[in-house]
């Protein structure tokens, strides 16, 4: 027996996505314009990417045609009318009358007679709701046991006469083991929201109920947003994996190294280059920098950080010292390390001088590290030098095992722009020793 309440009125069923007509639930009207009159530059990223012969940009961009394309259907248009009061007409084409009525400014608001419906319905589910636990609590208790009541029947088999065709389920424990549960099961899921609120799960029957429940969490109002927040989900999971594999060195106190890989999240890269965010993530790895020990062998200068970092396409190279150390021990950017314990001094076009100037924390702090970077868009030649000290950063570790930071990245004439937010995940204590070098991105290069 299902636990959750069925409120129908003809045409007219209350569910906990909201008021549903004929099987589907209203669409905003942004979404609607989205969907009946594609954007123009939709257009021109299809033309651009056939003309870039990049298969996973086309693929990508006759992914997002065919998802506008699967919603639009004689159905759906009668139930968007509905939803916003405008009268049928027999014989006519229910698509191009949607198409007429979005246009006219008829699906801008919805009228106050579906509104008096809504309201009538909404407080029947709620009278019936409120003597049951909520769906996300009965699967925190026991998910087996939630998808019996609610989706499948006696053998495990769905059974349509009782799951709900979409059904959020916000404040989940573990929400990736309740999706993997459920698409064991044979339902259809997805996840909404963005990652920083707290993303909500949508199970069901009805593949487009699912994605447009989804789909209408807040962060979440494209095909393309919701890969990127599907992409980050990913990589928290990747991250839980690590945390619980045993694998784990505990790097903080007293030693606070942040040796190992990292996943990161970059919201300007997702701004900027989301298609290559989705086909190639963003990694960094922290290894020792073996250049500047060996440039400053014979001190007792600690252990010195490097990273290899590649962010959608930006790849490049950062160093890294402590919050209570400047850069004197590194002259790379003056004089370039020969590999030989000697220095060749670099000539630059500009006669400012460029070693960089930074003073110590005077109460440091060990869960702090400043980083310099240079790096080369792929695919293009010019290297992002920076030649101003305008390429820095910073990240602080958040937890007591250094698996996780958050920080600034700034890069004014690059991509990155000014004061960007970067956050990082690790997936891993290994390190595949990186072959870049500093002076790989010097303006001679």
């Amino acid at each position: 027996m299902s636990t959750l309440p069925v409120v129908a009125d003809g045409d007219y069923t209350y569910t906990p996505a909201g008021l549903v007509i004929k099987g589907h639930i209203r669409e905003e009207p942004r979404r609607l314009h989205e969907l009946l009159f594609p954007p123009f530059l939709s257009t021109i990223a299809e033309v651009e990417a056939h003309r870039s012969g990049n298969q996973a940009w086309i693929a990508q961009v006759q992914k997002e045609r065919q998802e506008r394309e699967r919603w639009i259907n004689r159905k759906w248009a009668v139930s968007q009318l509905m939803h916003y009061g405008v009268p049928l007409v027999a014989g006519e084409d229910k698509i191009q009358a949607l198409r007429e009525a979005v246009k006219g400014g008829k699906c801008n608001q919805v009228p106050g007679s579906v509104n008096k419906i809504t309201h009538r319905l909404r407080r029947e589910y709620q009278r019936r709701l409120e003597s049951q636990p909520s769906p996300s609590d009965q699967a925190n208790t026991d998910i087996d046991a939630f998808l019996d009541r609610v989706f499948l029947d006696v053998n495990g088999e769905i059974d349509p006469r009782k799951a709900p065709q979409g059904l959020p389920l916000p404040g989940l424990e573990d929400r990736f083991a309740v999706r993997n549960a459920a698409v064991e099961a044979g339902l259809y899921t997805r996840s909404g929201g963005r990652l920083v609120d707290g993303r909500v799960l949508v199970i069901g029957t009805d593949k487009n109920l699912v994605d447009s429940i989804a789909r209408g969490y807040a962060g979440a109002v494209s095909e393309l947003q919701m890969q990127l927040e599907d992409r980050k989900d990913e990589v928290v999971r990747e991250h839980e994996v690590f945390l619980s594999s045993g694998e784990v060195e505990a790097k903080g106190e007293p030693h606070y190294v942040p040796t190992g890989t990292y996943r990161v999240f970059l919201p300007v890269m997702e701004s900027e280059a989301p298609y290559k965010c989705l086909e190639e993530g963003l990694t960094l790895c922290i290894q020792n920098d073996l250049e500047r020990r060996c440039a400053n062998r014979g001190t007792d200068q600690g252990p010195a950080f490097m990273g290899d970092f590649s962010f959608a396409g930006l790849n490049g190279i950062m160093r890294f010292c402590r919050d209570g150390d400047d850069w004197s021990d590194f002259q790379c950017l003056e004089d370039d390390y020969a590999g030989d314990g000697s220095s060749r001094k670099r000539k630059y076009a500009s006669d400012r001088q460029v070693t960089p100037e930074r003073t110590p924390a005077a109460d440091p702090d060990p869960t702090i590290f400043h980083f310099l970077w240079r790096g080369m868009e792929t695919g293009n030649t010019r290297i992002e030098q920076d030649l101003y000290n305008q390429y820095t950063g910073w990240i602080q570790f958040v937890d007591e095992d250094f698996t996780k930071f958050r920080g600034i990245i700034n890069g004014a004439n690059s991509i990155i722009g000014h004061r960007a937010k970067i956050e990082g995940f690790k997936v891993s204590e290994e390190t595949e020793r990186t072959h870049k070098r500093w002076r790989d991105y010097s303006q001679e290069q």
